[in-house]
């Protein structure tokens, strides 16, 4: 039997600040990155058009044809204003909740418990987040799915369905939001930690036996990339219906 590992020190944990500002930051990073195929994403998961490699590609170049190249980030700004909150709480909830559970400090023992709390851990995260942040998740969507005519800014999109549609509106498909981030941040936090546990485990010095710190930066990007497909795999139906919620007064037109 190993010995349990030591309880994880509290002066070695990362300052809640700095959980915020890098989650955040790195949120919005990739976000921005991936903002014209993310835009494509809601607009197929909204409306019925048949999705293939080729209508992906048309709808961006007719959006780029007909909006202008600027508009392949039509709400964008809504993205990176909920994403920067959404990833900062995600992060920091999640750092907070496996010291909640205990994770550092369990013995090797309990790898089947630690598995456990790795997921519990992720999926009080997601929850955590997706409930603080989710007006402007609808907000984004609606705006994805419209020209710049209907809603001409972040604000101007919250309150016309606050106007309009009523405060419900802008809580329209969380039931299906916080089912679906059960799996999608279960599944993806677990896979990643699990992932780094096994990469630190390969990488121990062979004389010291001692394990690094962290992992190497193409390490990290490969372990985050698989937990990303995976807990977007197991939560994908959700997240179409989530869609469907969020746009529904708006697509019934398209």
């Amino acid at each position: 039997m190993h010995p349990a590992t030591k309880p994880e020190d509290s002066s070695h944990r990362v300052p809640i600040a700095i959980n915020i500002l890098t989650g955040g930051l790195a949120g919005c990073v990739a976000k921005t990155t991936i903002a014209p195929l993310d835009r494509a994403k809601i607009n197929f998961q909204s409306t019925r058009m048949p999705f293939n490699v080729r209508s992906l590609i048309q709808f961006l170049k007719n959006t780029y044809q007909e909006q202008g190249f600027m508009c392949l980030w039509r709400g964008h700004t809504a993205t990176l204003a909920r994403i920067f909150p959404y990833s900062a709480i995600q992060y920091s909830a999640h750092d907070h909740y496996k010291h909640l559970l205990g994770i550092s400090s369990a013995s090797h023992s309990e790898i089947s418990y630690i598995r456990l709390r790795r997921f519990l851990a992720g999926v009080g995260a997601g929850t955590t987040s997706v409930t603080c942040t989710y007006p402007l998740d609808v907000a984004r969507a609606r705006m994805a799915v419209t020209t710049a005519s209907k809603y001409s800014s972040l604000f101007h999109a919250i309150r016309a369905l606050y106007t309009e549609e009523g405060l419900s509106a802008l809580y329209r498909g969380f039931s299906p939001a916080l089912l679906g981030i059960i799996p999608y941040a279960g599944t993806a936090f677990f896979t990643f930690e699990t992932l780094k546990e096994t990469c630190l485990d390969r990488n121990k010095d062979p004389i010291t036996g001692k394990r690094p710190k962290k992992l190497y930066p193409f390490e990290n990007l490969c372990c985050g990339a698989v937990a990303g497909i995976l807990g977007q795999t197991a939560s994908y139906p959700l997240d179409i219906v989530r869609r469907r919620m969020q746009t529904a007064n708006i697509t019934e037109l398209i």
